[in-house]
């Protein structure tokens, strides 16, 4: 299974990138037309990859001693594009893992979700008398992860080798 994802992943990735090296210029959220520079291409590359490429960069996002301002910058404003699941598929999963259903748990849930993430979608319950929120792992994040680090890897064991950053190694 994990191979399946892996090629999934790992296939698009060329055409991609050759899709934002060729764009001149994008859309924003209001249609008005943008000039695409290195920055901005990096950061719509990660936000449609999707996953552990958007964790990547928010977490080079913070790094200005690694990357040159302009590029810090642009991945601040990185974007989790992800789309929200039916609450039974989530509810399934909360099933799978504590062995209950979720209103076993729980004396009410809403079934609209709080917040939907890349990874999870948090509802709002009630667990004696009390307002809380339950986060519910989406289905094979895991295994998703899992292939999205393997294609990282791959990608940083690339760039090392072709020495695109001389004094830095991104293994490291």
């Amino acid at each position: 299974m994990i191979v399946f994802m892996l090629l999934g992943r790992l296939f698009p990735l060329p055409f991609l990138i050759l899709k934002y090296a060729l764009l001149q210029t994008v859309r924003d959220e209001s249609g008005r037309v943008i000039p695409l520079d290195n920055p901005r291409r990096l950061r719509l590359i990660l936000e449609e990859l999707g996953g552990i490429f958007i964790k990547l960069g928010e977490l080079l996002a913070m790094r200005f001693d690694l990357l040159p301002l302009s590029y810090a910058v642009q991945l601040l404003n990185i974007r989790q594009k992800s789309a929200e699941l039916p609450a039974e598929e989530l509810f399934a999963v909360f099933r799978e893992e504590t062995g209950k259903p979720i209103n076993a748990v729980f004396e009410s849930i809403e079934p609209e979700p709080v917040i939907v993430s890349i990874f999870y979608q948090s509802y709002r319950v009630k667990l004696a008398g009390n307002d809380v929120v339950v986060k519910i792992q989406k289905p094979d994040v895991r295994l998703e992860a899992r292939a999205d680090l393997y294609v990282l890897r791959f990608l940083v064991s690339l760039i090392d080798d072709i020495g695109v950053f001389r004094r830095v190694s991104l293994a490291d």
